[in-house]
């Protein structure tokens, strides 16, 4: 199969994906979609295949499926109390990538770049973010929590208006991954990540430790050679020649050693 006939079938199924994500298709013209990507991407390995003509059928899909008319809005119940509306989120998205909100980013890890097939946190505007990485692209909004509490997750979402990062368009999805893949670990969104944890669970406390381990290494504790213990991290920095934590940093740590402290809730 030659390159470009193969390209331009691979942006034909994620054209057909994400349009039908944003409602802009409906499931029959995807599916009509789909087996006609599946019989051409079976033509191309023809060894008597025309490229030419290929191309130009592949090229055609798109445009007819969307000159149809568009799937009519589904009736949606009233959106539950406390949870927040996937155009809350698209809007926010936008805002960051408008520049008019700063996303920062959450450690671990200490830089965007780093994360694989698992979930980012950004805070922006007070809104906290969790961001599904696949594949070195951004793949969905796991879940978001807003300024005032209100909350949602990925499948609430994605059954109402649909997935937010779903819902931008292709340029503006491009334009998130670029931005995020900038992003190196914030120490104060980490801070208030970590003023918000839990510790009632084992994977809970181990998430706590590792977060209040990246923010010591974000303060200036980072170890020599290799990772060490919260513990020895906040000895190199009360006598070490790093970066001192202040009676501010101090309290908060004493805040977070409490919450570890703690014997965890007895299993019903």
């Amino acid at each position: 199969m030659r390159a470009a006939t193969a390209a331009a079938l691979l942006r034909l199924h994620r054209g057909l994906d994400a349009e039908w994500r944003r409602r802009r298709i409906s499931d029959e013209a995807y599916r009509f979609g789909t087996r006609r990507a599946r019989d051409l991407y079976q033509a191309a390995r023809s060894p008597v295949r025309d490229d030419d003509a290929l191309l130009t059928e592949i090229g055609q899909i798109m445009p007819a499926l969307l000159a149809l008319p568009r799937p009519p809005s589904p009736e949606l119940p009233p959106l539950p109390a406390g949870q927040v509306a996937v155009g809350e989120v698209v809007a926010l998205l936008r805002r960051i990538l408008a520049g008019s909100a700063e996303p920062a980013m959450v450690a671990p890890p200490l830089a965007w770049k780093q994360l694989y097939h698992s979930v980012g946190e950004l805070r922006a505007d007070g809104w906290l973010l969790r961001l599904f990485v696949r594949d070195g692209g951004l793949s969905y909004c796991q879940g978001v929590v807003a300024p005032d509490g209100r909350r949602a997750e990925h499948e609430e979402m994605d059954g109402r208006e649909g997935e937010p990062v779903g819902l931008l368009e292709d340029d503006e999805q491009e334009r998130l991954c670029a931005l995020v893949d900038r992003l190196d670990a914030d120490p104060d969104a980490t801070r208030e990540a970590l003023r918000g944890a839990r510790a009632d669970t084992p994977l809970e406390r181990e998430m706590l430790r590792a977060r209040l381990s990246a923010w010591l290494a974000l303060m200036g504790a980072s170890a020599e050679g290799g990772r060490c213990r919260p513990e020895e991290q906040l000895e190199r920095l009360r006598t070490g020649d790093a970066r001192r934590l202040g009676a501010v940093d101090l309290e908060f740590l004493w805040e977070v050693e409490e919450i570890l402290a703690r014997t965890p809730p007895a299993k019903p």
